[in-house]
This record gives C-alpha cells, sequence and structure tokens, in this order.
C-alpha cells in the first residue's frame, strides 16, 4: 500500500486502527504495529512512496521502470527480514 500512497500517510491513519485492535484482543500493541510500522518504511519502488524517492526520481536520471524493478527485490528482501522477526520474535 505504502509503494502508491504516502508511506507517513498510511501510517498516520492505520496505526490508531491497529492499536485499537490489539487492545480490545489483550494484544501486546508493541508486537502488533512495530511490524506494521517497519513494513511501511520499506517503500522502495515508486516515486510517490516516499520525498526521498521523489527526488531521486526528479532528477530525471532514473526511470520509474528502473526504480520498480529494483525496488521489488529491495521490497522482498524487506518482508523476507520483517517476517522472520515476527516469526522468531513476536509472541502473539
Amino acid at each position: 500500500m505504502t509503494e502508491f500512497t504516502s508511506n507517513t500517510a498510511t501510517t498516520f491513519l492505520l496505526l490508531p486502527i491497529l492499536s485499537i485492535f490489539a487492545l480490545n484482543n489483550n494484544m501486546d500493541v508493541i508486537n502488533l504495529t512495530l511490524p506494521f510500522v517497519l513494513a511501511a518504511s520499506c517503500a522502495f519502488m515508486m516515486p510517490i512512496a516516499t520525498p526521498p524517492n521523489a527526488i531521486v526520481y526528479s532528477s530525471n536520471k532514473f526511470k520509474i521502470s528502473f526504480m520498480a524493478s529494483n525496488g521489488f527485490f529491495i521490497n522482498l528482501i524487506s518482508v523476507t527480514i520483517i517476517s522472520l522477526y515476527v516469526y522468531f520474535f513476536n509472541n502473539f
């Protein structure tokens, strides 16, 4: 979702919902929200995702196809690391 919207806006909108969900289900808020925040900050593909991506794209040295193809592999690595963190260190 953060590839096509601002990651700050996405976090701002969804973090309170996840926090309330965790509290209502007697879950640790940190264990639920930390992976979400980490994942939201892993927006590497599209220029709209983060201001640094927009700055790089505005230099006209990189095309969206280049950013998307390289960002896809970085996203795969990020998803793997976050998934491993949740699997080994979170106990819901």
